[in-house]
């Protein structure tokens, strides 16, 4: 995206030599520094009066004062897309501290990128850390409209660091919680009432700036009808410019914003030469304005030197960078020119924006080039542009996908639905934004349109196209869950698509390992991420390079290669190294693998530091939802393994909680199973003989890899329950699978459980031998957790084996793990936990609706929407409730406010 940022929109303002003095102002805005500890006391510094107040002239004499450390963002309309927003504010703070925010900036630049609050939180970290102060200036904030935007700026100021401090200028009050921020004293508002000139200001101003000599009591006349409003007085003093009978011209001078642009305004236009007249009113349809942009809506050769000559003539035209290669009008001077335009020339006014567009893509400002284009009125030129970037975009990740989706809707329906590249780009953006239906629609209707006839017939037969089409469907099967047709349409991308299309190829393949991965096939799996990742390493591609090898250390552990498991999450930490980044969602997905893996090892802190890690990232991305349930699962057995019964099952109820929620029926099978491993260790017969019932009849002798996890819970349940018969009839079914597909970490929990069914028959010889082949297995990989989790019978099997000589060193150190093992906490519905205490600083009641909501597993976002509330006020609330609870996260929340009957 660094690309893609106007670099001047983060130059402080230039002082005019004739600037007024304002000291009594910068006293003010001196004060709100006020340091106190050695930070800022208050948090924000507010300057909101309407335009012409000279807000901007007077944080610009206050910063060049001292030389302050000051980061500068200039708004605009064209800055209401949060991501674009949050990297201009980012690249700013970064020309004053370069160390901060490259995490943050990376993130935004992701297609698929997380919520900004998530961004946001490690960028507000970073800036904790500096031990300089700094100042961030918004200039124009008014220009901003997004509500997400004002949402996620009241998060941030609600955790600013002390050692920041914000100042806004704004022509409206903010749409944010002000009074909250008064009531802290961390506030400090400059209005229109402090802004006005003085009448001593506006003397210095007119006789001495303007070099007018005005009498005391003109002075008084134009103060009083302008109230102080410096862009008023600025009008009128040009306007008097000349006159020979000023005193008369002050005399008919009203002061009212009507006069002001019909006639003050008029007045500076009609004075100046046709030809400059010209030139104001059609660049007045820019934003921002440099010489040859300038030549190519006016057809001349004359940009520059027609810029110096307004400049000269101080007719609103303000320098955004030292070397003047950029200009802007004043906001309402501009206004009244195109205005003037409508007026005088409407028909023009379409093919100015045509050559602006032009000129910004000939550029490579494709951003502009597509705004220009719709304001043009030129939906096909604006679809060609859209079709001709969107694709390099996403797989760069330099695209807001806010911005592109309201491009779209801008876009007649019946015009996406006629264009091939135009309705693919639809679908791509809806599948990044995750809706799989739109997508598919959209896909639907450009197969239609080849089918029919009815789209170019070169488009069509292009390879590369067909093999889009493919990717497309592909992406939408897997988010669908549907296997099988995903494996079809991937394969015949990559069949069809050239070896240079590299990022529907690393997409294609990567989900084709996400249906093998699925459907039980790690070798299958584990090639196609290899290539998915390869691709993305190789031409930088971050999403798909962090997930293929995050998913890469998954199938390795199914494959029963922990240590190669590990070598593939080392990879995936360099990629994100070599990238820079290191809290992308999809970075997730490794840490959750890996967080596995050492739990498996007995490493029991170092998984659940991991698998915590890996859940936040993933949370940031619902379509990571599966990952962060198969990170629960393997938290709770961390937990219960550590001693932690309470705390295993609320994570398990969480997680239930979260795919009922989110209607993912496979994961909440697995859930529910791994929920029976707790009660089993719990001592909870009922209901566990309750779930067996049900499993087995659903147990049929067609095998479902998605159904595993059930079927092995199910045979340990049998062998407790006497059934060892029927659970050597399934876990041989289970073990013949599993061999076939090379999942040996499965085959060696097979064949741990059939060594224990054999044990409770009384086959000890048979069990022994079983036991010998799992081990054997194990060893060279370090496997401990899926023998010590079957507790006290695998204890005495070991015990017997060790006896028997049997890979003694092995067994004697899983047999140390058995000695360091805790036994679980009885959790609180089995009776015997303490009577509630109170808490030294209770929870208000909105604390206590908030607490309710985290129980029943609704994300920050969900919480906001329920309580009609802002996200920054849900995580003040959070964070509150982890302080009076002495807690962390989510999960040690719930179960304490359990213990202490919150809930």
């Amino acid at each position: 995206m660094g690309n893609t940022l106007l670099r001047t929109k983060l130059n402080i303002p230039q002082i005019r030599s004739s600037l007024v003095p304002r000291q009594r102002l910068v006293d003010k805005l001196d004060a709100g520094l006020e340091i106190r500890s050695g930070t800022f006391a208050r948090k924000l510094t507010l300057v909101a009066a309407p335009a012409g107040f000279g807000k901007t002239t007077l944080l610009g004499e206050w910063i060049y004062k001292d030389r302050r450390p000051v980061a500068w963002v200039s708004l605009d309309e064209g800055d209401n897309d949060p991501a674009l927003f949050w990297a201009y504010v980012i690249t700013a703070l970064q020309k004053v501290h370069p160390e901060v925010g490259h995490d943050a900036l990376t993130l935004l630049q992701v297609a698929q990128s997380p919520p900004v609050t998530a961004i946001l939180t490690v960028l507000l970290n970073e800036l904790a850390e500096l031990e300089a102060s700094i100042i961030l200036v918004l200039d124009d904030y008014h220009t901003i409209e997004a509500r997400p935007i004002h949402e996620n700026l009241d998060f941030v100021l609600d955790n600013l660091p002390y050692k920041v401090h914000m100042v806004i200028t704004t022509r409206a009050d903010l749409a944010l919680p002000l009074a909250r921020l008064r009531a802290r004293g961390e506030l400090l508002e400059i209005r229109q009432s402090d802004l006005r000139f003085t009448l001593e200001e506006t003397t210095i101003f007119l006789n001495q700036a303007m070099d007018l000599n005005l009498s005391a009591e003109d002075i008084a006349v134009l103060e009083e009808r302008t109230e102080g409003w410096i862009a008023g007085l600025q009008l009128a003093a040009l306007s008097m410019q000349g006159r020979e009978d000023i005193s008369a011209f002050i005399k008919t001078f009203r002061g009212l914003d009507r006069f002001i642009t019909e006639y003050l305004v008029e007045e500076v236009l009609q004075s100046q030469p046709q030809a400059v007249q010209d030139f104001l009113m059609r660049t007045s349809i820019l934003d921002r304005l440099s010489g040859p942009l300038c030549d190519a809506l006016t057809g001349q050769n004359n940009g520059w030197q027609m810029l110096a000559q307004i400049e000269r003539a101080n007719l609103f035209l303000e320098p955004l960078d030292d070397e003047q290669h950029w200009y802007r009008y004043y906001q309402l001077f501009a206004k009244f020119l195109r205005q003037q335009l409508r007026q005088l020339h409407p028909g023009s006014i379409p093919e100015l924006y045509s050559r602006a567009s032009q000129w910004f893509e000939d550029n490579g400002f494709q951003f502009e080039a597509v705004d220009h284009a719709f304001e043009a009125g030129d939906n096909e030129r604006a679809a060609y542009l859209i079709e001709k970037s969107i694709l390099p975009f996403f797989r760069s990740g330099e695209v807001p996908l806010t911005t592109v989706r309201a491009w779209l809707e801008c876009l007649p329906d019946e015009l996406v639905g006629s264009r091939p590249r135009l309705g693919l780009t639809a679908a791509w953006t809806s599948l990044w934004i995750g809706q799989p239906d739109a997508a598919e629609t959209r896909l639907g209707q450009v197969e239609r349109l080849l089918t029919e006839g009815s789209a170019e017939e070169s488009w069509g037969l292009e390879r590369r196209n067909l093999g889009e089409l493919a990717a497309v469907r592909a992406n939408i099967a897997y988010m669908k869950g549907e296997i099988q047709e995903t494996i079809q349409h991937a394969q015949r991308a990559l069949d069809t698509l050239p070896p240079e299309e590299s990022f529907l190829r690393s997409i294609s393949y990567n989900a084709l390992g996400q249906a093998f991965r699925l459907d039980g096939q790690p070798l299958a799996a584990s090639r196609s991420y290899s290539r998915s990742a390869a691709i993305g390493r190789a031409e930088r591609i971050i999403t798909t390079g962090l997930l293929a090898s995050g998913y890469q250390v998954r199938v390795k552990a199914m494959q029963g290669q922990l240590r190669q498991a590990q070598t593939a999450f080392q990879e995936a930490l360099d990629f994100a190294s070599q990238m820079g980044v290191s809290a992308l969602p999809a970075l997730g997905v490794a840490y959750v693998s890996m967080g596995d893996v050492l739990r498996q090892w007995n490493d029991l802190e170092s998984a659940g530091a991991k698998l915590h890690q890996g859940i936040e990232l993933c949370q940031q991305w619902q379509a990571l939802l599966a990952t962060v349930l198969d990170g629960y699962m393997s938290l709770a057995r961390v937990y219960l393994a550590g001693g932690n019964g309470q705390d295993a099952l609320e994570v398990i109820d969480l997680a239930i909680r979260l795919a009922e929620r989110y209607e993912l029926p496979q994961s909440l099978a697995q859930v529910k199973a791994c929920q029976v491993w707790l009660w089993l260790a719990h001592g909870h017969d009922t209901a566990v003989q309750d779930w067996a019932k049900q499993a087995e009849n659903h147990t049929s002798r067609k095998m479902s890899f998605a159904r595993e996890p059930e079927e092995r819970m199910l045979a340990r349940v049998f062998i407790l329950q006497g059934g060892a018969s029927k659970a050597t009839d399934l876990l041989s079914r289970l073990l013949q699978a599993a061999e076939a597909a090379g999942r040996m970490a499965d085959v060696i929990e097979i064949r741990v459980l059939h060594a224990l069914a054999l044990q409770a028959s009384d086959d000890v010889g048979g069990a022994l031998a079983t036991l010998e082949r799992a081990l054997q297995l194990a060893e060279p990989q370090g496997f401990v957790r899926a023998f010590v989790d079957e507790g006290p019978a695998m204890e005495k099997l070991l015990r017997q084996a060790a006896s028997r000589g049997i890979t003694l060193d092995y067994v004697n150190h899983l047999l140390e793990a058995f000695r360091q093992t805790p036994y679980p906490k009885p959790p609180a519905m089995a009776g015997g936990q303490p009577p509630a205490q109170p808490l030294p600083n209770p929870l208000t009641k909105r604390e206590h609706e908030v607490l309710r909501l985290i129980a029943a597993g609704l994300t920050n976002r969900e919480i906001a929407e329920e309580l009609v509330v802002v996200l920054g006020t849900v995580k003040a609330h959070i964070n509150s409730i982890y302080r009076k609870l002495d807690v962390s996260n989510r999960v040690q929340a719930v179960s304490r406010a359990r213990e202490l009957q919150l809930l």
